[in-house]
């Protein structure tokens, strides 16, 4: 479950981040605001999508219903 804790953070943080600097004037030049604003998108769009498929699967095989007794005996 870890890693859709961090497809989660790429979603809501780094995402958004990238794209928040892609919009800043200063120091970088078009193109490299252009790529920033992409790999934002593309950050958000390819994480929404793996997170979303993932969950899907954890649902269809029941894993999210499950609790493990033995972590908590630990």
């Amino acid at each position: 479950m870890k890693t859709q804790f961090v497809r989660l953070i790429d979603v809501f943080v780094m995402g958004p981040l990238l794209f928040a600097l892609s919009q800043q004037k200063g120091e970088l030049s078009q193109n490299e605001r252009d790529l920033l604003a992409f790999f934002g998108v593309a950050t958000i769009a390819y994480n929404m999508a793996n997170y979303l498929i993932q969950l899907q699967t954890d649902r269809a095989s029941g894993e999210l219903a499950t609790v493990d007794a033995s972590d908590d005996a630990a």
